[in-house]
C-alpha cells in the first residue's frame, strides 16, 4: 500500500505533520493568492478570476468579500451564490462543504483543524474534521463554527455563536455553545401562525441524563427554557402539582444516593406530604429532568417517549 501524503492524511481525518517543506510550500503560495485577492487586486476587472483560483471547487459565482482568509482553498466546496462577507477565516484543512444560497456574515470563522490536548502530541501532528454548512443557511456575524460540525439546510446561527455540534435543518441556533431555541420554516395552517410550544426542562445541569435529554432536544430541534433547581430552588406548588399529576412515588428519586443517605427512620411509612417536604429541602431527591410541554408532564428521560411527546419534529 502507497504511503499517504501529509495532505491525504489531512484530508483522511488521521494526524498528520503540518510543516513539511511541502505543506509549508503549499500554504505560501495560498498566501501570495490571498495577497492579491485582498489587496493588490481587490475590486478590479480581475477580482472574481483571483476568487475561482483560490477556490477552484466552487461554483464560479462565489463571492469573497476582502478580506478573506484561508488555508488552502481547494478544499472549500461552495455551491452557487454562496456571499462570504467582510473578515471571514476558513481553516480548510478537513473538506468545508457549503450549500448554495447561503449567506456567511462579517467576521465568521469556520475550523477543521484540531490539535491534541496533549502536549508531547500536540507538539508531532495535528487532524482535521469535515464542517458541513447545508443550503440557504445564515450564519450570523462572529459566529465560530468547530471541527466535525454539520449545518442542517435553511438553518440560521445568530451572531456571535459557538457550535460545536450539529444543529438540524430548519432551525434557529444562537449561544454558547449553539443550542437551538426555534424551529423554522414549518408549514402553516391555513395561512394562520403555528402556535408554540412552550417547554420548560427542571433539573441539575451537570447531571448526566441531563446532558442526554438536553443533547435528543437539540438534535430534534426542541426549543427548551432550563430550570436548575439546585441552584434556584423549586416552589412547594410546583412540585405537589407534579405529584399530584405523576404520582409521588415517581418524582422521588428513591434510588439516587441523595435519598439513600437518608437515615432509615425518614425512609419509613412515606407520604406524599413527607416526600414533598423531602425533595424540598433537598431537590437533589427529584427524579431528574422534569418536563413540561404546555402542561403536559414528562418524568425522567427516555428517547421513547421523547419522541412520542414531540412527534413529527
Amino acid at each position: 500500500m502507497a504511503t499517504k501524503t501529509e495532505e491525504e492524511k489531512m484530508l483522511a481525518g488521521l494526524p498528520y505533520d503540518a510543516h513539511t517543506p511541502e505543506m509549508r510550500a503549499h500554504r505560501l503560495k495560498v498566501k501570495k493568492i490571498l495577497h492579491r485577492l485582498n489587496v493588490t487586486e481587490a475590486y478590479t476587472e480581475h477580482f472574481q478570476d483571483i476568487v475561482n483560483e483560490l477556490c477552484p471547487n466552487s461554483a464560479k459565482d462565489l463571492y469573497l468579500e476582502p478580506p478573506f482568509y484561508c488555508d488552502y482553498g481547494t478544499h472549500i466546496h461552495a455551491g452557487e451564490k454562496v456571499f462570504v462577507n467582510f473578515g471571514a477565516v476558513i481553516l480548510d484543512g478537513g473538506t468545508v462543504t457549503i450549500g448554495a444560497h447561503t449567506l456567511i456574515a462579517p467576521g465568521v470563522h469556520i475550523y477543521t483543524a484540531e490539535h491534541p490536548l496533549d502536549i508531547a502530541d500536540r507538539r508531532q501532528w495535528e487532524n482535521c474534521r469535515p464542517v458541513k454548512i447545508g443550503e440557504e443557511c445564515w450564519i450570523g456575524g462572529h459566529a465560530t463554527i468547530c471541527p466535525g460540525v454539520t449545518i442542517g439546510d435553511r438553518t440560521v446561527i445568530g451572531a456571535g455563536a459557538v457550535v460545536v455540534r450539529d444543529i438540524p435543518a430548519d432551525s434557529l441556533a444562537v449561544g454558547n455553545p449553539a443550542r437551538v431555541v426555534r424551529r423554522l420554516n414549518r408549514p402553516k395552517d391555513k395561512g394562520k401562525m403555528e402556535r408554540a410550544t412552550t417547554v420548560t426542562v427542571y433539573g441539575i445541569k451537570h447531571c448526566d441524563t441531563m446532558k442526554k435529554a438536553f443533547a435528543w432536544l437539540d438534535a430534534h430541534g426542541v426549543s427548551y427554557e432550563f430550570h436548575d433547581y439546585k441552584k434556584a430552588g423549586i416552589a412547594k406548588t410546583k412540585l405537589a402539582a407534579w405529584c399530584r399529576a405523576a404520582g409521588w412515588e415517581k418524582v422521588l428519586n428513591r434510588a439516587g444516593l441523595s435519598f439513600r443517605k437518608l437515615p432509615e427512620a425518614e425512609k419509613r411509612n412515606l407520604t406524599q406530604a413527607k416526600a414533598v417536604a423531602l425533595m424540598l429541602a433537598n431537590p437533589s431527591m427529584i427524579k431528574r429532568p422534569v418536563l413540561e410541554a404546555d402542561g403536559a408532564l414528562e418524568i425522567g428521560f427516555s428517547p421513547e417517549a421523547y419522541a412520542a411527546r414531540f412527534g413529527g419534529r
